[in-house]
């Protein structure tokens, strides 16, 4: 929990529809028992990965697949980057509905980050990937259609993956 006692699934979801992405998908995983009660709650679509311990990877694969056909693309992030703030998510749709055949990632300082928006294409590819793979190598290979776009916002590159990190935030 932070600010205002909301949990990093709230907010992310919340700047998730906020901006415009419906439905958000929650993509559970080692503790999905204690995530599940809060994401119903919230209204949140969920999906299990039952092969977590291969990775985000395989998350994001599991994520992929609850999509609905016909999507033109996803806003994609993590659960632990819940400091990016709401003009960011607006920013990143935004230069999407612009560009919808794009990969479109966020630039803070010079360095890349979440959340990530990603078009149907790479949607399909990704899909038909093993789980040892990862989204940056994918971006990367893709780089012909990836855009960044800058913003003034350290939170794209915040992720709390310690009590440390917690603590500190």
């Amino acid at each position: 929990m932070i600010g205002n006692d909301k949990s990093f699934l709230e907010i992310i979801a919340a700047n998730l529809a906020n901006c415009g992405c419906d439905p958000v998908i929650a993509v559970l995983g080692a503790e999905s028992d204690k995530v599940r009660v809060h994401a119903r709650i919230l209204g949140i679509d969920l999906v299990e990965n039952e092969r977590w311990q291969l990775g985000q990877f395989s998350s994001l694969k599991t994520g992929l697949m609850r999509v609905p056909i016909g999507y033109d693309g996803v806003m994609m992030t993590l659960v632990d980057c819940p400091m990016v703030i709401g003009k960011t998510y607006a920013r990143l749709y935004q230069a999407f509905e612009k560009e919808r055949d794009k990969i479109i990632v966020p630039v803070y300082q010079g360095r890349r980050g979440h959340p990530v928006v990603l078009p149907a294409k790479m949607i399909d590819e990704i899909k038909t990937l093993t789980d040892n793979n990862n989204l940056r190598d994918q971006i990367r290979h893709h780089d012909d259609i990836t855009r960044t776009l800058v913003v003034d916002d350290p939170g794209i590159l915040h992720d709390i993956d310690t009590k440390e990190d917690l603590k500190a935030l």
